[in-house]
């Protein structure tokens, strides 16, 4: 008699079920899908559904308290309170998208053009549309204003990626700022920042031409 052979051990596939609420025309619709998750972009989706709620309270709040001639002012000053806090959350969330979905790589630098021709390959179904547009905007028009991404720099894309992963976002606002950095070292002269000059020289290399085209 024939011995069976073990069973194969499943490796672990982070790709799960999805679902997210669209607006159309005719109303609301639920869409489902199968993506890359992690377990950090699980947390990062609770924090984003208590700030949503927290602001929420706040309008309905100021909707009590306020006449009608006052609640823009009122939902401007709200909005711009929680504002911030939610773009940190979604610079985030997008930055373990894309590593969770492998268009982007640990340690390898993220092409913007490259990025976009994936997401628009893979996500040619109607209810991946939503979500390239999702990702789209963050990767193309991140701004970059200090590649050394100090506590003090905006918490970005581009900031998430590279403090994270150790992947350099190539977009057009990387490209003009390597541009930038490359003419003020320029203006010294006499070689006193050569080594500096290079590197951003090298940097300009590794850009793709469609890669300066997206801010």
């Amino acid at each position: 008699m024939k011995k069976q052979g073990k069973k194969a051990i499943k490796s672990y596939n982070p790709r799960r079920y999805c679902s997210m609420n669209v607006m159309y025309d005719y109303g609301e619709k639920t869409l489902h899908y199968k993506d890359g998750s992690t377990k950090r972009m699980e947390v990062l989706a609770e924090e984003s559904g208590k700030i949503a709620t927290d602001m929420c309270n706040e309008f309905y709040f100021a909707k009590t308290k306020h006449n009608p001639d006052e609640l823009n002012g009122q939902w401007k000053i709200i909005f711009d309170k929680y504002a911030p806090v939610m773009d940190v959350n979604h610079a985030e969330y997008v930055a373990e998208y894309l590593i969770a979905n492998n268009i982007a790589r640990r340690g390898e630098p993220l092409h913007c053009s490259t990025a976009l021709q994936k997401m628009k390959k893979f996500y040619r179904k109607d209810t991946k549309r939503h979500l390239m547009l999702f990702c789209q905007r963050d990767i193309t028009e991140c701004k970059i204003t200090d590649l050394s991404f100090g506590k003090n720099s905006e918490h970005n894309l581009a900031y998430f990626l590279h403090h994270k992963y150790g992947i350099l976002l190539l977009n057009g606002n990387t490209y003009d700022y390597c541009q930038k950095k490359i003419a003020e070292y320029s203006a010294y002269g006499n070689g006193w920042y050569e080594k500096e000059l290079q590197h951003y020289k090298n940097l300009l290399k590794k850009f793709y031409v469609a890669d300066t085209k997206t801010r």
